[in-house]
């Protein structure tokens, strides 16, 4: 029986359970999933999503513009630093002001700390 999966690259190496990453173009950002099945030809299935063999989403028009990308070192580094910032922005958004005093304290000086330990800029 001849193999009709259509898939190339990194994207016929991935297996069910393998995580990929979604890039969004709508908010530029990284959503990470887990493949769930992949069917005979190629198709992709992560949760409610999915990808034809190329790796864009199924049915694709111009205003759905997100697209798989592989996991790779740099991909999980970029996407760990977006969560890590998504995080800080809402806590700096929402929970500031709830926070005793102690917390603030301790944010604060691992701020100063951080701005301490980049490099100078050239004046």
């Amino acid at each position: 029986m001849e193999n009709k999966d259509k898939r190339t690259g990194w994207l016929a190496e991935l297996k069910v359970g393998d995580k990929v990453f979604v890039e969004h173009w709508s908010f530029q950002g990284l959503g990470r999933m887990t493949i769930d099945k992949i069917t005979p030809t190629g198709r992709i299935i992560c949760g409610n999503s999915e990808f034809d063999h190329d790796g864009w989403p199924r049915g694709h028009t111009s205003l759905r513009r997100s697209y798989l990308i592989e996991a790779t070192k740099e991909t999980v580094a970029r996407w760990r630093r977006q969560q890590c910032t998504y995080a800080i922005e809402n806590w700096a958004r929402d929970g500031i002001q709830k926070a005793p005093l102690e917390t603030l304290e301790a944010v604060a000086k691992l701020i100063r700390d951080a701005e301490a330990s980049l490099p100078k800029e050239k004046q």
